[in-house]
């Protein structure tokens, strides 16, 4: 697992490093600029590299990271935004390590603008707004160059706890590299937009240490790796894993056919579609052939109704778990029918979309469930659930994916960085891209999670290495087809790439 930081935990992990691991905070500066050296390094840059300092230390991670490079004989030069007197005492002691002829006394706006790389070490996870006009100045040339800019820690004046930024004075990074732990700012509210690709580097902090201030946890491959089901070598079809469907109706037959193959996809044995008796003809042709499909009702049920209830959930006995509401419908009668079924039900249930709606009609289905849920809102979603608003949810979606607690529930709040939430810890995922905003990807998501249970994971391992493996497929299809013509099905075909990857 890799820890995730507010600014306060942050510098409580610093100041227990340096005291338990005896530590001295030049040490730890050095490590970090040796880490920014070696990702810019990553580049192969063959003309110039600037890297811009503020006072504070994260400006002192930017002078050794120059000294490195220096080193190397990359051709670097360094912008000290202050008087050598401004500076914190561990990032003076890394500037008078620099080379004279690497200190760039004039000439800041050209240097700038003939970088092929720009290292921003302005400010760190300590920054408080507002940003002052002289770094504000720098701030904007950085966004004006064409430069490939990586952020030391955090993209200069975004605040590191909360994601929240000044628009428009704020470094748009192609890539942060984190020291120790990712910062939680960097994943909620705006800080999605401003981080780029984000990476952690370890710079010898122990993980107990780490750990014992962290407020959540992002999940790893090699961790979502032993997570996943293995199978036995004498085995059937029926042990590895049998979910039950319970999804359409005649205005949506999409979602029943991409929950259910994706189940299937996810390493389910046996998987059963239900949907209502009039449209059980036309899902039987559109759907894969390995996937049964029963349809419940009248000839004329074209949505499901509360006189289903009994039938769904003696059927569903027979099953591992239960995948629910995509393309329910939100018909009073249909609702109604979702409603009775998920306080009856006695298997473990994945429940998405107008399967959603019912609880937040009757949210004292969550006080009386009998075996496992899992939730998976989107924002609009979790707001129905919770009566926060999109805007209170988006600006704290670690906060937000908090509020469902309840026994036996696991919250999965989709998203850039879905977080899931099982009443005592948080976890994020870091996999996905933003072409998977595209209709159908919970669906999908929704059939993985409900065949990892299926599988024997408990429900929270289950929605950890579904977001992970779900967003893994989505970016090796963005990667081989592009972000824009993503669609969820894409997801499914991409399963077999994820897998293989990721199977040991």
């Amino acid at each position: 697992m890799i820890c995730i930081s507010d600014a306060k935990s942050t510098l409580d992990l610093e100041k227990e490093a340096i005291k338990r691991q005896k530590f001295t905070i030049d040490e730890l500066m050095d490590k970090a600029g040796r880490a920014l050296a070696k990702e810019v390094l990553k580049k192969k840059p063959k003309g110039l590299v600037t890297i811009i300092c503020g006072r504070g230390n994260n400006g002192g991670d930017g002078f050794a990271a120059a000294r490195y490079l220096n080193r190397e004989g990359i051709e670097v030069k360094v912008i000290a935004l202050y008087d050598k007197e401004k500076y914190s005492k561990a990032a003076l002691n890394a500037f008078e390590e620099l080379s004279e002829e690497i200190i760039a006394e004039k000439d800041h706006e050209n240097l700038i603008k003939n970088s092929e790389i720009i290292v921003d070490a302005i400010f760190g996870f300590s920054f408080k707004p507002p940003v002052r006009q002289h770094e504000l100045t720098y701030i904007e040339l950085i966004n004006e160059s064409n430069a490939y800019t990586i952020s030391a820690d955090v993209p200069s004046a975004l605040e590191a706890t909360t994601g929240e930024v000044e628009e428009k004075k704020v470094v748009f990074a192609n890539k942060t590299i984190c020291f120790t732990c990712l910062k939680r700012g960097l994943l909620t509210a705006k800080g999605p937009d401003y981080a780029g690709n984000i990476v952690v580097a370890e710079i010898g902090v122990k993980q107990a240490i780490a750990f014992k201030f962290a407020q959540a946890f992002a999940v790893t491959e090699n961790e979502v790796k032993k997570m996943l089901p293995k199978r036995a070598a004498l085995t059937h079809k029926k042990a590895v894993g049998t979910v039950l469907v319970i999804s359409g109706s005649a205005e949506f037959s999409g979602a029943p056919v991409m929950t259910s193959v994706a189940a299937y996809r996810a390493g389910a044995g046996y998987v059963t579609l239900v949907v209502p008796q009039k449209i059980k003809t036309l899902m039987q042709e559109k759907i894969s052939p390995e996937i049964i499909v029963k349809g419940v009702g009248k000839d004329t049920d074209g949505i499901f109704k509360k006189y289903h209830v009994s039938k769904i959930v003696e059927l569903a006995k027979d099953y591992d778990s239960i995948a629910f509401g995509p393309g329910l419908s939100l018909n009073k009668e249909t609702l109604d029918f979702a409603i009775d079924f998920l306080k009856k039900i006695e298997r473990p249930v994945v429940v998405d979309a107008d399967g959603l709606k019912a609880i937040a009609k009757d949210k004292n289905i969550l006080k009386k469930i009998k075996a496992d849920f899992v939730l998976t809102p989107h924002a609009g979603e979790l707001s129905v659930l919770t009566g926060l608003s999109v805007f209170e949810i988006e600006k704290d979606r670690f906060k937000a994916a908090s509020k469902l607690v309840f026994e036996k529930v696991t919250t999965l709040l989709k998203g850039r960085y879905t977080i899931i939430h099982n009443g005592e810890k948080l976890f994020v995922n870091m996999t996905s891209n933003p072409g998977m905003a595209t209709a159908g990807t919970g669906d999908v998501l929704t059939g993985i999670i409900a065949a990892f249970i299926a599988q024997g994971m408990e429900a929270e391992k289950a929605a950890v290495a579904g977001s992970f493996v779900h967003g893994m497929a989505g970016d090796i299809a963005a990667k081989e087809m592009s972000e824009h013509y993503l669609i969820a099905t894409d997801i499914i075909k991409y399963l077999k790439k994820a897998f293989k990857r990721l199977e040991v």
